[in-house]
């Protein structure tokens, strides 16, 4: 099984920290972020794992066996485009996450145990997660709105607070028809949009989440299905997030 990390993005909202230094790689007690996420991965047993740079790319760099990519426009797009960096990577089963959330083996097991075509694994226990998170609102979360076997919404102010049923975490399992499905519904998109069309929610294509993506290739027919977890993850935003992060793994310490 194999796994991207899309570490592509500028993080403008952890400025000054990030202003030589991508977010992935700030350090959380001596260890970086992206460092954590590919430690976790490999200890359960992603033997393959590649990483998509951008902003200070030469400065994204861990241990392990990781396959590096490049988004030389990262300046111009957002994630969507990021993922596709790596178009060729993408293909058997695959984990799919961004590089700002940290996240415990059994986030990473409940994702390998999914079965289906594509799977985004989502927190029913999401909304613990803003107590006294003032920095980041709940108005910026990926919210979900899903039952046992599909997801019908997602997306930021896609769906209310009071109908959602968790949060999209940013992380993805596609099998291997999966896979063959992202690449062949994102070949069709590039060929039918120019970089500033609108595209679902995203004012122009070329800053499109993976969200709209996501939601598209429901709207298309494709069952995305939803792995649903309770908490056991953690995202870095904001300075804020970011302190609550060394506090938590200082207390562990």
């Amino acid at each position: 099984m194999k796994a991207i990390i899309i570490a592509a993005g500028m993080g403008r909202r952890l400025k000054p920290l990030t202003d030589n230094c991508p977010k992935s790689m700030l350090l959380i007690d001596g260890k970086s972020i992206l460092q954590r996420s590919v430690d976790t991965l490999l200890r359960n047993g992603i033997s393959r794992i590649a990483v998509i740079r951008g902003h200070c790319a030469n400065k994204v760099n861990v241990e392990g066996p990781v396959e590096y990519y490049e988004n030389s426009s990262f300046e111009r797009n957002n994630i969507l485009h990021s993922l596709f960096c790596a178009n060729d990577f993408i293909g058997d089963e695959i984990i799919i996450s961004y590089s700002d959330i940290l996240f415990t083996d059994d986030v990473v097991e409940a994702a390998k145990n999914f079965s289906g075509s594509i799977g985004i694994v989502i927190d029913k226990n999401w909304q613990q997660i803003y107590e006294g998170r003032n920095e980041h609102p709940i108005s910026e979360a990926e919210l979900a709105l899903s039952n046992e076997d599909s997801v019908k919404l997602i997306g930021k102010n896609s769906v209310s607070t009071p109908e959602a049923t968790g949060e999209f975490i940013g992380m993805v399992k596609l099998s291997a028809n999966g896979s063959i499905i992202f690449r062949k519904e994102y070949k069709k998109l590039m060929e039918k949009f120019r970089m500033g069309d609108e595209f679902q929610r995203a004012k122009r294509f070329e800053s499109a989440y993976l969200t709209d993506f996501l939601q598209e290739i429901i709207e298309q027919g494709y069952n995305v299905q939803p792995i649903y977890i309770d908490g056991g993850w953690m995202e870095i935003d904001t300075h804020q997030d970011y302190q609550r992060a060394q506090s938590f793994y200082e207390r562990k310490a």
